[in-house]
């Protein structure tokens, strides 16, 4: 990547709000975890590695960013989703195995559309009370 394109990112992951970034790590996920599938069918071990690499790291960050005091129930399972989607990753490193692969970009793209209308929601209730 360029400096022009990773001051751009950088730029545009700081000035988001919380939400967006937490959309952006979703959309980055799921755009490696299909590349991780490619480079299976490619035989490109490097490459899939790397991807593998880059939806654990952001699994994690998913992890470390669950607030368990504000809704816990939601934490615990989220947690869960995120540790099956890792042991998942581990499966397809080993293995090659592409449903493992596929139910991870399943999962990550059921998560994401679930935080798109989350966040839309918010949006909407937030203009509604804002004109009240």
């Amino acid at each position: 990547m360029s400096y022009g394109a990773k001051t751009y990112k950088q730029t545009s992951i700081t000035t988001s709000t919380p939400e967006q970034v937490l959309l952006m790590l979703f959309e980055a996920a799921i755009k490696s975890s299909k590349l991780i599938k490619l480079h299976i069918e490619k035989k490109n071990t490097t490459e899939k590695c790397k991807h593998i690499g880059k939806v654990h790291d952001i699994l994690m960050e998913l992890r470390n960013s669950l607030d368990h005091s504000k809704i816990p129930q939601l934490a615990v399972q989220l947690d869960s989703l995120y540790e099956f989607c890792i042991a998942q990753l581990f499966k397809v490193n080993l293995s090659n195995d592409i449903a493992a692969v596929e139910n991870v970009t399943k999962i990550l793209t059921t998560l994401h559309e679930g935080w798109v209308a989350a966040v839309n929601e918010t949006k909407k209730k937030n203009k509604e009370g804002t004109k009240k």
